[in-house]
């Protein structure tokens, strides 16, 4: 699991402002989140629940942004200790990293943020990690872009963020 989970921090990328948006909802972990409705939906990497991927721009457009959520059994760990766990296995793949950790809340579920800018294959990405235990699992929202055009998607990935529910059943 906590390779796992650096490697979702590692794959995905959130770009782009679409105007309109979708909501993926999924009855087996019992949450929803929106996502634009111009994104490609349909690649699902298997560590993945959900991947949302922003199209390429253009031919020159080398990293697809985007975002994923995965969902694990916490095995009845803490939140703190998954998220410090992930901290020390990202330091030790990535030991320029500049990672900051944030305790934070999602729509009432206690979460902390791991914010990471890295380098890998030539291209500065920031990802940032939002994990929340809920019920045995541990649900993780990852969402990355190029370093350069972060701020482009900073707010759209804060209005997702947010979009994010536990569903009652």
């Amino acid at each position: 699991m906590k390779y796992t989970v650096v490697i979702a921090m590692i794959a995905l990328v959130l770009v782009g402002c679409g105007k309109s948006t979708g909501t993926y909802t999924n009855t087996d972990y019992g949450f929803s989140i929106d996502f634009p409705s111009d994104w490609d939906t349909s690649k699902i990497d298997p560590r993945m629940v959900f991947m949302a991927l922003e199209p390429f721009s253009d031919s020159a457009d080398i990293f697809q942004e985007g975002y994923s959520i995965s969902v694990f059994e916490n095995e009845g760990y803490t939140l703190d200790q998954i998220v410090s766990e992930n901290i020390t296995l990202t330091e030790r793949y990535y030991s320029d990293a500049n990672i900051q950790r944030n305790d934070t809340e999602v729509n009432g579920i206690e979460a902390i943020q791991l914010t990471l800018e890295y380098e890998m294959q030539e291209l500065a990405l920031t990802n940032i990690a939002t994990f929340m235990n809920h019920e045995g699992y541990l649900i993780t929202v990852t969402q990355s872009a190029e370093k350069k055009h972060f701020s482009e998607y900073e707010s759209l990935f804060e209005e997702l963020l947010q979009s994010f529910k536990i569903e009652e059943n």
